[in-house]
């Protein structure tokens, strides 16, 4: 009798465990999301910050938002995908070399060098940008 209480007390245990490990996971996972929807809406936020800052006309700018957005997904992806690490950097090369080759006839010299800078550090050509606005201003 008291070998099936305790067994029943065990199982009973067991169970409230690992509903609580359950709801540990989902609570996890919902951080990430709200994480990760956080990292993008402030990427994004970057992004448009940066597109004000050029010497471009709001067709161009809408077409290099589109190209800057589309590179930056298909760099995750890059990074997301199972390859050996020298496969991964040289298709992460391609994509830095290749994927704003089309625009390049549209857009400024000074602009192609302000996208590439702002792919490889956005912070620091956003500051670059205002403080060349700066200057202009006055």
């Amino acid at each position: 009798m008291s070998v099936r209480i305790f067994y029943t007390i065990g199982l009973l245990l067991l169970i409230s465990v690992s509903q609580s490990h359950a709801q540990n996971k989902s609570d996890e996972q919902i951080q990430r999301e709200r994480l990760e929807k956080k990292f993008i809406e402030d990427h994004n936020d970057r992004i448009l910050e940066f597109i004000k800052l050029l010497n471009a006309d709001d067709f161009q700018k809408e077409i290099i938002k589109q190209k800057i957005q589309s590179y930056y997904q298909e760099k995750k992806a890059i990074q997301t995908a199972d390859l050996k690490y020298f496969e991964k950097e040289e298709q992460l090369k391609s994509l830095d070399i290749n994927h704003f080759a089309d625009i390049k006839d549209i857009v400024s010299e000074d602009t192609m060098n302000a996208i590439k800078n702002f792919t490889q550090n956005n912070n620091s050509e956003i500051k670059k940008q205002k403080k060349k606005r700066n200057k202009k201003s006055n």
